[in-house]
């Protein structure tokens, strides 16, 4: 009995030990992050989490960030919506405009670029030279699937009265978007709890996104980011078997909308945000993002793309699928890794987009009830 209490003394004085440094490491990571911009963040300088919802940009923040490169500073502001706007910017929401309002992850968001250099931006600037009282507004965040997006709009974007919403869809968005936290959690810390975790701890954020811990915490043998590797080969250019192993590879990043399994909830997503949009008199439609390797490849496997669109047709929503244009393309020049846009990608992205927008956008001004 006495070594077992020992045991047992022992281990708890550890857990207090743990627990200590576990407080003391959040505090100082809050009031770092708290001094350094204004609010508590986990992720990025750009955004925040909130709890039942997970990523969102931070409301009124106005920030200066360093792109990718790091060779040039420039300016990130957002609205009270969440939505990021030019600096100094006046965006209102106003019953009598004809607003559009963006639904999309990071390739979306494009927050590593200055705004002006954004397709997002890019369109909005032409359709508003056409149409006066036509506002767009970006509510895409990164790090967010089809599910949090959805809970983003409910939350944020229908407080900009949207007439149209235009959901960017990148193969990804199937798969929780919390940092890939369902597939590198042990099983036994379930996903909610991963989830709470995420949103209300710093300490916790630092740790899961430390490499050490995304290595330890893997799935499947360490398994679940080797596509990376196979990428970089490009064996996958020229062999069909090897294209195949990277779509495997990477089934819990963008390789998952590939999979059997997702079709249903692909599905189930994309009529959640439909029947939601249809109950107050919102219009959908669809852009379809590739993965750079499905441009590149000599091998068309576009089984992603033919599922959404069967599903798209099926519920009537507008799309369009920028694969079948975007192969052959100079991907070098447009693309900064497998599927973000170098500023060159976002002009030819928003070239590209520009006439289907130009084809949902009325012509004069439309005056309609708004929600």
């Amino acid at each position: 009995m006495e070594p077992l209490l020992k045991s047992l003394r022992i281990t708890l004085r550890l857990l207090v030990v743990f627990v200590a440094i576990f407080l003391a490491a959040e505090l100082v990571l809050r009031l770092t992050e708290l001094a350094r911009y204004g609010t508590i963040i986990h992720r990025a300088q750009v955004q925040t989490f909130e709890k039942g919802i997970g990523y969102k940009s931070i409301p009124g923040l106005s920030a200066t960030l360093t792109d990718l490169a790091g060779k040039r500073n420039y300016n990130v502001t957002y609205d009270p919506w969440g939505t990021r706007i030019a600096q100094g910017e006046n965006r209102p929401v106003l019953d009598t405009n004809f607003n559009i309002y963006f639904l999309g992850d990071s390739i979306t968001a494009s927050e590593y670029l200055p705004i002006e250099e954004t397709f997002c931006e890019i369109i909005y600037r032409r359709l508003h030279a056409k149409r006066k009282d036509l506002v767009c507004f970006n509510g895409a965040v990164g790090g967010t699937g089809t599910q949090e997006q959805i809970d983003i709009l409910k939350k944020f974007g229908m407080g900009t009265k949207p007439d149209l919403v235009v959901l960017f869809y990148y193969l990804n968005d199937i798969r929780p978007g919390v940092g890939f936290g369902e597939y590198l959690i042990p099983k036994a810390l379930w996903f909610p709890t991963y989830k709470f975790c995420m949103t209300h701890s710093s300490a916790f954020n630092a740790i899961m996104n430390s490499s050490w811990s995304l290595r330890l915490f893997y799935k499947e043998d360490f398994n679940n980011f080797n596509w990376v590797e196979t990428y970089q080969a490009k064996a996958w250019l020229t062999n069909e078997v090897a294209s195949l192993k990277m779509i495997d590879e990477a089934r819990n990043d963008w390789g998952s909308s590939f999979r059997p399994e997702a079709r249903p909830v692909i599905e189930s997503d994309l009529r959640m945000l439909k029947n939601f949009l249809d109950s107050k008199g919102v219009k959908l439609a669809v852009v379809i993002f590739p993965v750079r390797m499905q441009i590149e490849s000599k091998f068309v496997e576009d089984t992603p793309q033919k599922v959404v669109s069967e599903i798209l047709n099926g519920m009537q929503v507008p799309y369009l699928d920028l694969l079948p244009v975007l192969r052959g393309k100079a991907t070098g020049e447009l693309y900064l890794d497998h599927c973000h846009f170098t500023s060159k990608g976002q002009a030819l992205v928003a070239d590209l987009v520009m006439p289907f927008m130009t084809a949902l956008t009325p012509q004069g001004p439309e005056r309609s009830e708004k929600p």
